[in-house]
């Protein structure tokens, strides 16, 4: 199944999830990317793409409970967020505005989560 894509409040990052090096291909473009470079159970990789900062989350789908699941892509939306914020120019911004963008984001990749491993 293809990864779908997705976008910050505000539209400053494009970001996607991948469970595999077949997705990361597609989605990256670039073949020579290795799955989980870093060897951690989940990690994001940051890209530019016509002008645009684009986050690939990359996740390794393991025998583990669901929560330590959303745990991880939760702490993915964290840097999806950090990378808008930045691209935004914004160095303090409102509590709710940063709670509400990381809950949307860390909604997004849960939803995907669980569209691509119903899907196989």
């Amino acid at each position: 199944m293809k990864p779908r894509f997705y976008e910050t409040p505000f539209e400053h990052v494009t970001y996607a999830l991948v469970v595999n090096e077949k997705q990361l291909h597609k989605v990256s473009k670039d073949k020579s990317l290795n799955f989980l470079s870093l060897g951690k159970c989940a990690q994001t990789r940051f890209k530019e793409r016509k002008g645009k900062t684009m986050a690939i989350v990359e996740l390794r789908t393991a025998d583990r409970p669901r929560h330590a699941t959303y745990a991880l892509l939760t702490h993915e939306a964290v840097h999806i967020w950090q990378a808008a914020k930045e691209a935004m120019g914004e160095d303090a911004p409102s509590c709710e505005f940063e709670a509400y963008s990381i809950q949307r984001i860390a909604q997004d990749l849960f939803y995907e989560y669980d569209r691509l491993i119903a899907c196989g």
